[in-house]
C-alpha cells in the first residue's frame, strides 16, 4: 500500500504500545485508550479516506483553474453557446417535443455531448462526474435561461 508521508496507518497493537508508553511518561493524564486512539492513531480506513479527500481537493482545484482560463465563446456552426471550452445547445431539439420537459432537455444535451465528442468540444468534461459534468452544466445552462 502506498502511503503519503504526512499520513500513515497505525495498527491497534502499535497504538496500544504508544498509549502504554505515553501513560508511563505521564503525558496521557485522564484519557482513556479509546480517546487516545481517536486523537493519535489512524487506521488504514481513515488514512485512505484522507488520501481520497486530498485527491478530490486537488482535482477540484485543477478543474476550477482549467475552466477559468478559457473565456466563453460563440460557436455559430453548432448554433450553441460555449461556456469555457464546452459547447451547449441553445434550445431543446424539436424531435423531443412529445417528451416531458426534463427528458427532452436531457436528450438534447446528450445529442450535443455526442456531437461535441467527435469535435473535442466538451471542455474536458465527462457526461457525469463528481463536481458537475457536462450533463449538470448543460442543465444549469437551460435552467438559467441562457438557452431559449
Amino acid at each position: 500500500m502506498l502511503v503519503n508521508n504526512a499520513v500513515h496507518a497505525v495498527t491497534s497493537k502499535e497504538c496500544h504500545q504508544q498509549f502504554t508508553a505515553a501513560k508511563k511518561a505521564g503525558t496521557v493524564k485522564e484519557k482513556t485508550f479509546r480517546e487516545f486512539k481517536a486523537a493519535n492513531c489512524k487506521d488504514e480506513r481513515s488514512v485512505k479516506d484522507e488520501m481520497h479527500q486530498q485527491d478530490a481537493k486537488k482535482s477540484d482545484t485543477s478543474q476550477n483553474n482549467a475552466s477559468s482560463k478559457s473565456p466563453a465563446k460563440q460557436d455559430a456552426t453548432a448554433s450553441s453557446i460555449a461556456a469555457g471550452d464546452a459547447v451547449f445547445p441553445n434550445a431543446v431539439d424539436s424531435k423531443y417535443s412529445n417528451e416531458k420537459e426534463g427528458t427532452a432537455r436531457m436528450h438534447t444535451c446528450l445529442d450535443q455531448y455526442k456531437a461535441n465528442k467527435a469535435d473535442n468540444k466538451n471542455g474536458n468534461l465527462k457526461w457525469i462526474q463528481k463536481g458537475g459534468g457536462y450533463y449538470s452544466d448543460c442543465m444549469k445552462h437551460f435552467k438559467s435561461g441562457s438557452a431559449q
